[in-house]
């Protein structure tokens, strides 16, 4: 890829780190970059159940951590645009047993690396309100199915998703970072994942700062569906796609 050929088609590097939900919503989430910013260079890292700081595997597939990602290669590359981050899915490495600490020493590196690239940085807020809606019998089947052999009770849960909410909001006094508040309405029941119908709203909100700080542009709105954008259904690969608008989506 010719970043410098890029950066003459493109009015933004964007960055989004995540986990499931970056998977399930991008094709919202790309359609919707393309829309409000124009043709832009979007890097995707995500994966069902991926990590900020550990190697992790669901279903068979593994995930390196995002302090290992393949993306940073390509934050280090010069660029003449504007380049923005949007940082989500925090939470699945207190539902793994990291302790608050641990998983705050992650997201920091992770926002250091960014920072040094970047003009701005939207980050999600744990979502409090559909986490506490979850209740002990439900905390229980999402343990006993998705994190297995976690010893975490569900109050240690509710204390852990406090305190890094706390530290979110201590590093956004020290880096150029907007935080921002996910609604409980658009959650599932499995208090994990926005609801497929609400994923256009989610990020119109979430990824707002960021939209904002590039500048939006008045370009024609594109839908475009997730087959379109990861073909194989998940990140766990380099792998570089041009759409017909002329952005170009990496997924690492």
């Amino acid at each position: 890829m010719s970043t410098a050929a890029n950066d003459r088609e493109s009015q933004a590097r964007v960055f989004v780190l995540g986990a499931s939900n970056v998977v399930r919503g991008c094709d919202s989430l790309v359609s919707h970059l393309c829309s409000t910013i124009g043709p832009c260079q979007i890097h995707l890292a995500g994966g069902r159940g991926r990590s900020y700081g550990r190697e992790t595997r669901f279903l068979g597939t593994e995930f390196i951590g995002h302090t290992d990602s393949t993306m940073w290669q390509a934050a280090c590359q010069p660029s003449d645009i504007p380049s923005v981050a949007f940082l989500t899915d925090i939470g699945n490495d207190i539902a793994y047993g990291s302790p608050p600490d641990e998983l705050l020493a992650w997201v920091t590196t992770v926002i250091e690396r960014l920072s040094e690239h970047c003009e701005h940085i939207a980050i999600s807020r744990l979502p409090t309100g559909s986490i506490a809606r979850l209740g002990r019998f439900r905390f229980w089947v999402l343990k006993t199915f998705f994190f297995r052999g976690t010893p975490l009770q569900f109050s240690d849960i509710m204390n852990a998703v406090d305190s890094v909410n706390d530290g979110l909001e201590q590093l956004s006094q020290e880096y150029p970072i907007t935080l921002v508040e996910p609604e409980t309405r658009w959650y599932s029941p499995d208090i994990i994942h926005i609801k497929s119908r609400r994923y256009a709203t989610a990020w119109k909100s979430m990824m707002a700062p960021i939209v904002d700080f590039v500048g939006a542009s008045t370009g024609q709105i594109v839908r475009y569906a997730r087959k379109q954008i990861v073909p194989r259904r998940e990140f766990n690969v380099l792998r570089e796609i041009t759409l017909p608008c002329g952005s170009h989506v990496m997924t690492h």
